[in-house]
C-alpha cells in the first residue's frame, strides 16, 4: 500500500519535529488541520513529505 511519510514543524516548538505516516497527501493535510485546531500557539507546517 502506498502512503506518505512526513515531517511537521512548529516555530513555537523550536528543535522539535513531528514525524508521521499517512495513506495519502489528502489525509496528511487533514492531519495538519486537526493539529492546528489543538492548543498550540502557532500553526504547524509540513516541512518535508515523501511518497512511499
Amino acid at each position: 500500500m502506498a502512503g506518505v511519510i512526513y515531517l511537521m514543524t512548529n516555530v513555537a516548538m523550536s528543535g522539535m519535529v513531528k514525524i508521521g505516516k499517512t495513506e495519502s497527501a489528502e489525509t496528511l493535510y487533514t492531519r495538519l488541520k486537526d493539529l492546528n485546531n489543538t492548543s498550540v500557539p502557532l500553526p504547524f507546517s509540513v516541512t518535508w513529505r515523501f511518497q512511499v
